[in-house]
């Protein structure tokens, strides 16, 4: 028998157990970007009625009960126990819709998705009251709204999920594989390809679904189009949803058992509020889908059924796991090349004069940014910051540091993007600590803003840190190196003297008459604290 439930699972846990972090990552990915696995998402956003309590569930509960105790006294018992859980978990929820930000960009957005419910109408009426001050007719967020809801979900949801299929289909047996393999279908350039496909199998999903049962019945039949796609993401919608038919016939049932046997997984999920789905059941029923495609596909290579032959990714065929990556180079679809712009080194071991002078210049850059905000924003030129001088020492000490410390991982983008936030945030948050100590006054003060901790850093803040500090590692100081190399030695020897000369003058005299007043300093006066919702 083809369709072994038990040794499918079986399978299914032990390369979930290879691949744990990077099916988990990958799936969570799939979960808030793509919108997939709806009954994670579901548990963790949607105060849900109370889920229909399984059999065994309840003679547990009823087992632990004395012998002498009386049946009305133990479904008493027991549903008063549910229903703790379940007004736990709806306080829970009420709290986080009860969380309002009051100031910032991110605030905006997140006020208006908790309130609305849908991402994207609540984006755009985000954009709506940011952009036109609440200006544009309702109707048109509606209309907005739901077209780039589908073409969001045709164009990249439902080729994220393509991608998470690669990505599994890959490490079954290529355990090395990265997870930046969500990517595959992007990297090839076939988006526009696999959008159009979805679009066909979601007509005929709307049709089928007129029929009522028809639906139910090739809701099975075109169940392996996206791991078709995934594999052979050159092939047209016509032609994936021909052969997931082929290959499903006479295993619809089958796999119809295979899901009905997830059900307590189902109801766990729910009750964690979706975080077992997120650590285990998501990617764990993920890895048994997998199963099941392969053992169709390698059925429907021996039998040779019609179609069969799109399925050529012979480097998915070997049965040995092997701790290495998966063959790019073999791929029948080679990855273009991307486009090289503009060559740049930024792996540069910076000498100490050119890191004096870029410090000088992100701290001057820095003063020209808080400046501009300040004069766009209330029309007033004012002398940001502690010093006197045309600088802000925060974000200089920023820049050179994670110049200095990040230079280990620049190789890795990502790793170092995460880092550069961390570690502006411990300098930001360090900087307003001491001043704070120090002076008893605050230069700024985070607090409304989404996620601040204590009103010194927040959420929208670092991001931009992080973005800036990207931009200075890959791009900006490179250039500057590039610019500063330029310099006869001696001549920048001097600059960098004359600097540090005026900037240590500047420092002496601010440490007992830092720069105060309107616009610098004045935080407390306009904060209410009634409106303070910093987390702690």
């Amino acid at each position: 028998m083809i369709f072994n439930r038990k040794k499918i699972k079986t399978t299914g846990k032990q390369t979930l157990k290879l691949n744990y972090r990077k099916y988990v990552i990958v799936c969570l990915i799939v979960l808030l970007i793509g919108g997939g696995y709806t009954g994670t998402r579901d548990a963790l956003f949607s105060a849900a009625e109370p889920s229909v309590i399984p059999e065994e569930t309840t003679q547990t509960t009823l087992d632990r009960l004395p012998s002498s105790a009386k049946n009305s006294q133990a479904v008493d018992d027991f549903v008063k126990g549910v229903n703790d859980i379940y007004q736990v978990r709806n306080d829970t929820l009420t709290k986080m819709r009860a969380y309002k930000p009051t100031r910032g960009i991110f605030a905006q957005f997140f006020n208006n998705i908790s309130s609305s419910g849908d991402f994207i109408s609540g984006s755009l009426n985000a954009i709506n009251h940011i952009a036109f001050k609440g200006q544009l007719q309702e109707g048109i967020i509606i209309y907005a709204a739901l077209l780039i809801g589908i073409l969001f979900s045709l164009f990249v949801a439902k080729i994220l999920g393509v991608g998470e299929k690669r990505v599994f289909l890959e490490s079954r047996r290529y355990t090395g594989t990265k997870m930046e393999r969500i990517l595959f279908p992007f990297q090839i350039r076939r988006v526009l390809k696999l959008g159009l496909a979805f679009i066909r199998l979601e007509i005929y999903n709307f049709l089928w679904m007129l029929t009522v049962i028809g639906a139910f019945i090739k809701r099975y039949s075109y169940y392996l189009v996206p791991y078709i796609l995934a594999e052979n993401p050159n092939i047209t919608g016509k032609e994936a949803i021909a052969l997931s038919r082929t290959m499903m016939n006479g295993h619809k049932w089958e796999m119809c058992k295979l899901e009905l046997s997830f059900m307590g997984w189902y109801i766990l999920n729910s009750l964690s509020f979706g975080l077992v789905g997120i650590f285990y059941f998501n990617p764990y029923k993920t890895c048994c889908e997998t199963e099941v495609y392969m053992l169709l596909r390698r059925e429907a290579i021996t039998k040779n059924l019609p179609g069969s032959n799109l399925l050529n990714d012979v480097c998915l065929d070997p049965e040995m796991v092997v701790p290495e990556a998966y063959p790019v180079h073999e791929y029948h679809l080679p990855i273009p090349k991307q486009r090289e712009w503009l060559k740049i080194d930024y792996n540069v071991n910076y000498p100490i004069q050119h890191l004096i002078l870029i410090f000088f210049s992100f701290a001057f850059v820095g003063w020209v940014w808080e400046v501009s905000l300040h004069l766009v924003a209330d029309g007033v030129f004012v002398n940001r910051g502690v010093l006197f001088g045309p600088w802000l020492p925060i974000y200089g000490a920023g820049s050179v540091l994670v110049l200095i410390l990040l230079r280990p991982f620049r190789h890795n983008h990502l790793l170092t993007f995460f880092l550069a936030i961390l570690v502006c945030g411990v300098i930001e948050y360090g900087t307003s600590y001491f001043l704070d100590m120090k002076f008893h006054t605050k230069w700024w003060d985070y607090s409304g803003y989404l996620l601040n901790i204590n009103g010194r850093v927040c959420l929208e803040g670092l991001l931009v840190f992080g973005l800036g500090c990207y931009a200075i590692i890959y791009l900006v100081a490179p250039l500057l190196e590039s610019l500063f190399s330029h310099l006869e030695r001696r001549l920048g020897w001097i600059i960098a003297t004359i600097l540090i000369s005026l900037f240590l003058t500047d420092l002496v005299h601010s440490h007992f008459h830092p720069n105060k007043g309107k616009g610098i300093t004045d935080y407390q006066s306009h904060t209410i604290k009634k409106m303070d919702i910093s987390i702690s």
